[in-house]
């Protein structure tokens, strides 16, 4: 009898190592990278069904995502510890990146709000300065919100007084976040806090009462506004309610609250835009600017005018501006014509440093060489990073006369006309200020060195 039991405990064992459940744990064990899980999840768009199989992992917090995320990184250290001179690298790569960065700041009210990180922390602080030369002041500090330091925060808005803050808190790395106001006078969250999503626009009203915002939802991107001081929950949905997961949504309200505008993309690599907008101060309805063209149309306010850069029958682009009382597109007036060189950027600010005389201008950036010969981005490395941040800077300065900024790239620029090399203390007081924001360096092949030259031009 006792030799029937052993053998039948043995029996039991072998039939237990050989079943489908062991051996299916000890495979998702050993294999790397581990199998994963595809189910039956499928998206209709239209006519189109699109599979998504892998929708599981979206649950971040699910206890099955967390442990393939632990088997990955398992296998992942597996794979590249064993690389040789792997520690060398990562220590000198750890040099390069511990350094203190700052990142672009925004600027209300003159108080520079902006993200700030020293060369031995892991997150960026958020900062504040009362004004150019003033010390910097800490408002919000992710460091101590996590022991892994998984958190952290990004600037969102600031409202045009420049009180308050409206940051975003995101935790483990995860796309959402969720969005908060401070008080930066009295260093004080309030007690308005929207709830975890991806937002695409969190933009106050002028006068602190209330935030428009957009963000995603299960069905589709919408447009809200919230009250400061009520439930979040009970929110006012504005606008959205037909569109597709597929689509982005973004508003922008006037400089005075009087208008409210909406631009929906298709997709995020999207080559067709619509705009929409809303007459606030008469309680209007949402009416559409366009929405039957197959072509981009990126809006921006300047007062009430409402200005349209687009593709629309001119691939290196030009500017509309909108009659707001006739919307239809025979009464768009055309501001900026297209011209050989790419229309890149456009701003509409408050310039005090342009004289009133010159109500609207055009800022061509270009690299030449000292006999005029056209040197193109790529052999003026530093120009070509550069330029794309010009007319973020030129927003910084925003006081009286008004001047419409564009910014074009140029890479076949043969002319010197109006130059004054970047840096220098330029003669007219339209680019004075201009030139001393570019600082270009200079780059050295088999050729002389080649200055960054900027000009003005009157559209």
């Amino acid at each position: 009898m006792k030799i029937a039991r052993d053998i039948g405990r043995v029996f039991g064992v072998v039939l237990f190592i050989a079943s489908p459940t062991f051996l299916t744990a000890q495979e998702t064990r050993s294999k790397c990278p581990p199998a994963t899980r595809a189910d039956d999840a499928k998206d209709t768009y239209g006519a189109t069904v699109v599979a998504d199989p892998y929708r599981w992992l979206e649950d971040q917090e699910s206890k099955e995502t967390r442990a393939w995320i632990d088997a990955q990184d398992k296998c992942t250290e597996a794979a590249l510890s064993k690389l040789p001179r792997r520690a060398a690298i990562a220590k000198r790569l750890t040099e390069l990146y511990r350094i203190d960065s700052y990142g672009m700041p925004r600027v209300e009210n003159g108080r520079y709000f902006f993200p700030k990180r020293l060369a031995g922390q892991d997150l960026s602080l958020l900062c504040m300065r009362k004004s150019s030369g003033a010390p910097d002041e800490v408002l919000v500090d992710p460091l101590l919100w996590s022991a892994d330091h998984s958190a952290s925060a990004n600037i969102q808005n600031v409202s045009k007084d420049g009180r308050y803050l409206f940051y975003g808190r995101r935790e483990g790395g995860q796309d959402e976040i969720t969005v908060h106001v401070m008080d930066a006078d009295a260093r004080k969250d309030l007690p308005d806090v929207l709830s975890r999503a991806v937002y695409f626009s969190v933009e106050p009203t002028k006068d602190n009462a209330g935030i428009y915002y957009t963000k995603t939802t299960a069905e589709g991107p919408r447009a809200y506004y919230h009250a400061m001081g009520t439930d979040p929950a009970k929110d006012t949905l504005l606008f959205g309610q037909k569109l597709g997961k597929e689509m982005i949504l973004l508003v922008q309200p006037s400089e005075d609250d009087n208008y409210l505008c909406f631009v929906v993309f298709y997709g995020s690599g999207s080559e067709r835009t619509e705009v929409y907008v809303q007459n606030l101060k008469e309680h209007g309805p949402i009416i559409p600017v366009v929405n039957d063209q197959n072509s981009l149309f990126f809006p921006s306010w300047g007062g009430d005018a409402l200005f349209l850069q687009t593709n629309w029958k001119a691939p290196l682009w030009h500017v509309y501006t909108v009659d707001l009382k006739n919307l239809s597109h025979e009464n768009w007036r055309e501001v900026v014509p297209e011209s050989d060189i790419k229309l890149e950027d456009l701003t509409q600010r408050e310039e005090s440093w342009l004289p009133p005389t010159f109500a609207m201008r055009t800022l061509r950036l270009r690299c030449t060489s000292p006999m005029a010969r056209a040197v193109t981005p790529s052999r003026c490395p530093l120009l070509a990073q550069r330029m794309s941040r010009v007319a973020g800077l030129l927003r910084y300065f925003a006081t009286s006369s008004r001047a419409l900024i564009t910014l074009r790239r140029s890479s076949n620029t043969t002319s010197q006309q109006n130059s004054r090399p970047c840096g220098r203390r330029a003669a007219r007081p339209y680019n004075r200020r201009i030139s001393r924001l570019i600082k270009c360096g200079t780059h050295r092949r088999t050729e002389p060195r080649y200055p960054c030259s900027c000009s003005i031009r009157k559209v």
